[in-house]
């Protein structure tokens, strides 16, 4: 299962897949937050999605719920197709408030461990990504310190969760992208979350926010809002 398993730099997926990632002249990114303990609606975005993305990006609170599904396509059976529909190549992650520093799970009767980190770096069409869930940026109070971070680092993304609430902002150089909450929305929001069309050659990227709807036969659908 290798591409599952997390590098040294805490990303989840082979050093080959994270590599191109970088290098890519265009990405299909899924971004989601705060499932907080929502295991099936988390499991059906990427049932429904997860074929179509070159990553996802993971900001915190429900760490467990993402490991869980690791876990499940860890123990699929080799000819099973679920690993590859469900779980893009590159899968970045980070410890929210309400997670813990490592989780365990089991595969093939032995204890695997992944670590929770509290940001991470990565690069996708060449662009410059940090994730964070935001907690530690006081992101409640806004973005100054997070700006402070992206102009020292020199971010082209800065993607973090925390408040639930859907926000997309530039400030400075850097785009500031919440997907608000894919289980527990506050502001008003329903449950949502971000899909990115990330270009090598473009500065920007098509960043859509969606309403996360459960359909009459207990599946997702993806509905595009205006936030």
């Amino acid at each position: 299962m290798p591409v599952l398993r997390q590098d040294e730099s805490y990303l989840i997926g082979t050093a080959q897949a994270i590599k191109a990632l970088g290098k890519k002249d265009k990405a299909y990114v899924l971004v989601i937050s705060d499932s907080h303990g929502d295991y099936d609606r988390f499991y059906a975005l990427l049932e429904a999605y997860g074929s179509k993305l070159d990553a996802l990006i993971f900001c915190g609170d429900g760490s467990f719920d993402l490991v869980g599904i690791i876990e499940a396509m860890a123990n699929e059976s080799p000819d099973s197709p679920l690993p590859d529909k469900i779980l893009p190549p590159v899968i970045a992650f980070v410890r929210g408030n309400g997670d813990a520093e490592s989780y365990s799970y089991t595969y093939k009767g032995k204890n695997e461990v992944i670590i929770a980190p509290q940001a991470q770096n990565l690069s996708i069409c060449g662009k410059k990504i940090f994730v964070a869930h935001g907690h530690k940026y006081s992101v409640d109070f806004g973005l100054d310190y997070a700006v402070e971070i992206a102009e020292k680092l020199g971010l082209d993304y800065f993607f973090y969760g925390h408040t639930h609430i859907p926000r997309e902002k530039k400030l400075k150089n850097t785009w500031f992208i919440n997907p608000g909450s894919c289980s527990r929305p506050r502001g008003g929001f329903p449950p949502t979350c971000a899909l990115l069309k990330l270009y090598k050659d473009e500065k920007e990227a098509a960043c859509h926010f969606y309403e996360i709807k459960e359909n009459r036969f207990g599946n997702v659908d993806l509905k595009p809002m205006k936030i």
